[in-house]
C-alpha cells in the first residue's frame, strides 16, 4: 500500500531507465565510493577537475541562470576548463535559489520525474531544489561511503526518522531482497508506542535530523531504555555538541556516526571513524572556505562553505554559499583516505548570536554556559532581536521555586558574561518540547536573515 505525502516512485520510470540505473551503480558508482576515497591525491585532484569543467560546461550550455552569469563574467567554454579559472566563477547566493528557481533548471529536463526538496529554511530563506533520482544517482546511495567506513552491512535494518516525504511509496528492488532495508520512524505514535514497536523491530541503525534523534532518546530514556543495543545512530542537519551527543549514545546504547548534508548538494562530508574530522566527499562535491570578501581562506582558518555539486545536472548548484561555517584540515587524515577533512565545523552563521557591537558568538560557547547549570533537562537559546536573547528550558522534574530561580539568575549571568554587552535575556519555562520528524531545531538559533539583511543595510560588519 502506498504511504500518502511520500515522493514520486523513481520504479515508475520506464523499465530501461531503471535497469540502467541499477547498472551504473554496479558497475560505476559503487566502486567509486570505495575507490576513490583511497585514490593518490594527485589522482583525485585531476578526477574532481575533469568533473567540475564538465558541469560548468554543461551549466554554461544549458542553464539560463549560469549562462547568463558566466557570460557577464567574461567566461566561456575555453576558459572555464582551466582549472585556475574557477576563482573567477561567480557565487551562487540564497536569493538566487529561491528566487531564480526556474532559470537554475535545465530546460531539456523532464519536470515529472524530478524530486523535490526543501530546504528547513533556517536561514530565513527556505528554498526548493529537484533533482533527478535514476539519472544523478549519487543523490540517493552516496551514503553507502561512510556507512561502510563506519561497518555497516547490506542487511542491517534501518529506521528512518525524517520528512516523510522523503522516502519513496514502495520498496526498492534492494529492500524487496533484504537489502539496503529501510522503514520510516512511526511518526503516527505516541513517543511510547513508538519505543514498544522499536523494541519489536529492532532497528541496527536510526538516521535522521538531529532534533527528532533527540526527541526519541528523551523517549527511550523515559521508557528506561531500549530491550536491545542498536548498532550505530546517525545523525544530520544540526550542530552536534559533545553533551548532545553523550546524552543520545547513552539512551540508545550505540555510537553516533554524524554526517554535514544540504538539501541543495545532497552529502558533503562525514565523521571520519578515526575522529580526525569529517571527510569531504569531494568526488561529488567539492567544498571550498572563503573569507567575507570571497578570497580562500588558509587550511585551518575558519571560513564560509562554498559548495559545487559535481553530478547535479537537472539543477546545477555552482560555487553556493550555502552561510556555514568551517575550516579545512591543514592535514591529511590519519586513517589512510585522501579524501580532506573538514573541521571546525560552526554551522550556520545565523546559528551564531549577534551583539548590537556586531560581534558574532560561537554557538558551542553559548551552549557550554547552559551546560554548567543544574536542572535544566533541555534548552533552546533563541536570539528574537538584537539586544534580546530568549532561553526557552525544560526543567527536570521536582525542581523548586528556589533552585529555579537560581538556575536562571546562573543563566542570565553567564550569558551576560560571554556577551560582554548589554542585551535582554529573558529565561522561558516551555512544559513540551516537540518537533515534527525531519524538522531542525537547533539548540542554539540565530537572528533570521531577513534581520542580518537590515543590520547588513545599518553598516554592521559581521565578524567569524
Amino acid at each position: 500500500m502506498t504511504r500518502p505525502g511520500l515522493g514520486p516512485d523513481p520504479h515508475a520510470r520506464p523499465s530501461s531507465e531503471v535497469a540502467g540505473a541499477y547498472a551504473r551503480g554496479a558497475t560505476s558508482l559503487l566502486p567509486q565510493l570505495l575507490g576513490n576515497a583511497y585514490l593518490p591525491r594527485p589522482a583525485l585532484r585531476r578526477l574532481v577537475e575533469r568533473r567540475r569543467a564538465r558541469i560548468l560546461l554543461h551549466a554554461l550550455e544549458n542553464v539560463p541562470h549560469y549562462r547568463e552569469k558566466f557570460r557577464a563574467a567574461g567566461l566561456g567554454a575555453e576558459s572555464l576548463a582551466d582549472p585556475e579559472a574557477f576563482a573567477d566563477v561567480p557565487f551562487l547566493e540564497k536569493r538566487h535559489v529561491k528566487d531564480e528557481t526556474e532559470h537554475l533548471l535545465w530546460p531539456a529536463v523532464d519536470r515529472a520525474h524530478l524530486l523535490e526538496r526543501k530546504s528547513s529554511g533556517s536561514t530565513g530563506s527556505p528554498v526548493r531544489v529537484y533533482f533527478d533520482p535514476v539519472n544523478e544517482l549519487p543523490r540517493r546511495v552516496q551514503e553507502l561511503r561512510f556507512l561502510l567506513a563506519h561497518g555497516f552491512r547490506p542487511w542491517h535494518k534501518q529506521m528512518i526518522l525524517d520528512a516523510p516525504a522523503h522516502l519513496a511509496p514502495q520498496p526498492f528492488l534492494p529492500q524487496r531482497l533484504h537489502v539496503w532495508r529501510r522503514e520510516p520512524y512511526p511518526w503516527w505514535l505516541t513517543p511510547a508506542q513508538a519505543v514498544a514497536e522499536i523494541n519489536q523491530k529492532r532497528p541496527d541503525l536510526f538516521h535522521g535530523v538531529l532534533a527528532g534523534i533527540r526527541m526519541l532518546a528523551l523517549a527511550i530514556e523515559a521508557a528506561g531504555g531500549l530491550d536491545y543495543r542498536p548498532y550505530r545512530v546517525v545523525t544530520k542537519g544540526e550542530l552536534l555538541d559533545p553533551s548532545t551527543r553523550w546524552f543520545i549514545e547513552n539512551a540508545f546504547g550505540a555510537k553516533i556516526i554524524d554526517f554535514y548534508a544540504t538539501e541543495e548538494t545532497g552529502i558533503i562530508a562525514w565523521e571520519c571513524p578515526s575522529g580526525d574530522g569529517y571527510h569531504i566527499d569531494q568526488d561529488f562535491n567539492f567544498v571550498e572556505v572563503v573569507r567575507p570578501d570571497g578570497s580562500p581562506a588558509e587550511p585551518g582558518e575558519v571560513g564560509e562553505v562554498v559548495l559545487t555539486n559535481l553530478y547535479q545536472r537537472a539543477m546545477p548548484i555552482i560555487r553556493y554559499r550555502v552561510g556555514d561555517l568551517a575550516a579545512l584540515a591543514p592535514s591529511p587524515c590519519s586513517c589512510g583516505r585522501s579524501l580532506p577533512l573538514l573541521r571546525q565545523l560552526r554551522g550556520r552563521k545565523l546559528d551564531f548570536l549577534i551583539t548590537p557591537s556586531g560581534a558574532l558568538h560561537d554557538p558551542f560557547r553559548v551552549m557550554a554556559v547552559m551546560e554548567r547549570v543544574a536542572h535544566v533537562r533541555w534548552f533552546r537559546v533563541i536570539q528574537t532581536a538584537l539586544e534580546r536573547v530568549e532561553v526557552r528550558v525544560g526543567w527536570e522534574r521536582d525542581v523548586s521555586p528556589d533552585a529555579r530561580a537560581d538556575v536562571v539568575a546562573a543563566i542570565q549571568g553567564g550569558l551576560r558574561e560571554l556577551f560582554a554587552e548589554d542585551l535582554s535575556i529573558d529565561v522561558v519555562t516551555v512544559d513540551e518540547f516537540r518537533v515534527e520528524i525531519g524538522e531542525k531545531a537547533p539548540l542554539v538559533k540565530g537572528l533570521p536573515g531577513q534581520e542580518l539583511a537590515r543590520l547588513a543595510e545599518r553598516g554592521y560588519k559581521l565578524a567569524f
